[in-house]
């Protein structure tokens, strides 16, 4: 006895309105979908954001600079190569800690966005900052001698 057309697939349906309603479902996942990965891949340096970065550290430069370079000697006489700095009301989270090639010490500031921080560079070479600066990030500005907004790699 030979079997019916479709009865080998019982659970595929034609073109109709089951397949038109199905389709319609899918289009909040993919919409949401997109706001997610469209929200990873954002250009997070924008002008407004480097402009904040920059109103930081010129409003707070000194203690800044105190901060970077207590915490880089406290690093070199305590032997450590990485340091969590305090906290403070104007940054998030710092930390000082080596380079990657160890040329350079290196203290980000995390204003308001992980991957746009503030960064000191003790040897002024924005290519000691791995991750950071150079190889997966960059440079954005350089506010003066040895301080940068660098934009760092989002993954």
């Amino acid at each position: 006895m030979a079997a019916k057309f479709g009865s080998a697939y019982p659970n595929v349906t034609g073109i109709g309105k089951n397949a038109i309603f199905n389709f319609l479902k899918t289009i909040p996942t993919v919409g949401l979908l997109a706001l997610v990965m469209g929200g990873c891949f954002r250009a997070i340096a924008t002008p407004e954001a480097v402009e904040h970065v920059e109103q930081v550290f010129a409003a707070n430069r000194a203690v800044l600079v105190e901060l970077a370079t207590t915490s880089l000697q406290e690093m070199q006489q305590s032997g450590q190569d990485q340091l969590k700095l305090p906290d403070t009301d104007f940054y998030d989270f710092a930390w000082a800690a080596e380079s990657y090639n160890r040329q350079a010490l290196i203290v980000d500031f995390v204003i308001e966005e992980y991957y746009l921080p503030l960064v000191y560079i003790s040897t002024d070479n924005p290519d000691d900052a791995h991750d950071t600066c150079t190889n997966g990030g960059r440079p954005v500005k350089q506010l003066e001698p040895h301080w940068y907004i660098c934009k760092r790699d989002w993954n």
